[in-house]
């Protein structure tokens, strides 16, 4: 993809990136978050995780947003990003495959967002081992333009690097299945009973958005396979 830059570098609308981006990466630093993951009936093909999220809890600090002027970095959305089996050029068949896992992804694609403003590219990342239910994480990330409001390429954007070191709640497996085209019998024969306590399924009720014509259900994992 192309990550929207400033047409024009003189406008007092843009701010300057080398004055709003080093601050920035001082400042993010969760404490804590989920990581997500989910399938739907081409596991019972393919046997691949279909997505996986990690989204970090809220931080509470001020900070001046190029779209919003000075504001407090809760007062958006949680930052997350999200990466795929694909993308990773890893099989990963359950959440447990993640473990102790050094994964590089696209320098050249946007994975997630710290808010509207800016976008988040993840060129490295690396998980822990899986204890009590919980998995440590070390994220590098670059903060690039999300609304076109900072100066600079992204290649600028590059010469800066963040780091994000700290544990994640593994939330319950997420299961899509069709209305009319899908079983999630069929579906629960192929997903490990050693890695996810299938006798507990139920439809979710954490999820964010469930479409007209789906049916979601969560499995919960187990706290160590």
């Amino acid at each position: 993809m192309s990550f929207a830059q400033s047409e024009n570098q003189d406008d007092p609308g843009i701010k300057k990136w080398n004055e709003i981006l080093p601050e920035l990466y001082d400042k993010i630093q969760p404490n804590g978050g989920k990581l997500k993951h989910s399938i739907d009936k081409d596991y019972i093909t393919d046997g691949l995780i279909q997505g996986i999220i990690v989204e970090f809890n809220e931080m509470n600090f001020e900070y001046n947003d190029p779209l919003y002027g000075e504001t407090n970095a809760k007062n958006h959305f949680q930052t997350y990003f999200t990466f795929s089996s694909y993308e990773a050029k890893m099989k990963f068949k359950t959440i447990f495959d993640l473990e102790d896992k050094e994964i590089f992804l696209d320098q050249t694609e946007s994975q997630g967002a710290f808010s509207n403003s800016f976008i988040l590219v993840i060129p490295k990342l690396k998980f822990g081992r899986i204890i009590d239910g919980k998995i440590d994480i070390e994220v590098e990330y670059i903060l690039t333009n999300g609304t076109g409001l900072i100066s600079g390429t992204f290649e600028e954007h590059s010469t800066l690097k963040g780091k994000i070191k700290t544990k994640l709640d593994i939330a319950d497996l997420i299961i899509s299945i069709h209305k009319k085209y899908g079983n999630v019998e069929e579906v629960l024969k192929h997903i490990p009973e050693n890695e996810y306590r299938k006798s507990e399924v139920k439809p979710a009720t954490h999820a964010n958005v469930i479409p007209s014509d789906y049916d979601l259900y969560q499995i919960p994992v187990r706290k160590e396979n």
